[in-house]
């Protein structure tokens, strides 16, 4: 774009080079398929193209390590309010649920070094 100096993706312009050929590709397609050979519907739905645009690129953006942080923490509180009530209903001792205080965080292999020495 020449006011906001944006360079399109290398994908986009790759299309805006090649759509006039694709809908060429789809009419023709339509044609044979529905009119010619008759072996789909003519009322069948036509699929939707997937192309890049200018102003949203199809490149996913990746998540940020905070929103993955809040992720994590809202399953954990999930977890921990349903262990909580699980401990009450089933007359838990409260007292040795919040004995620990913190839950560990890790990876499995973090727990053979624990489990060895059991």
């Amino acid at each position: 774009m020449l006011d906001t100096r944006d360079i399109a993706d290398s994908k986009v312009a790759e299309k805006v080079r090649t759509v006039e050929q694709l809908s060429k590709d789809q009419y023709q397609r339509f044609v044979t398929e529905r009119l010619q050979e008759e072996t789909a519907p003519l009322f069948d739905t036509i699929q939707k193209n997937k192309l890049p645009l200018f102003g949203s690129p199809l490149a996913t953006k990746e998540e940020s390590s905070d929103k993955l942080t809040i992720v994590s923490l809202t399953s954990n509180c999930s977890l921990l309010s349903l262990l909580y009530v699980s401990c009450q209903v089933r007359d838990g001792d409260l007292g040795g649920f919040f004995e620990y205080g913190k839950l560990m965080c890790g990876t499995k292999t973090d727990l053979l070094s624990y489990l060895e020495k059991n």
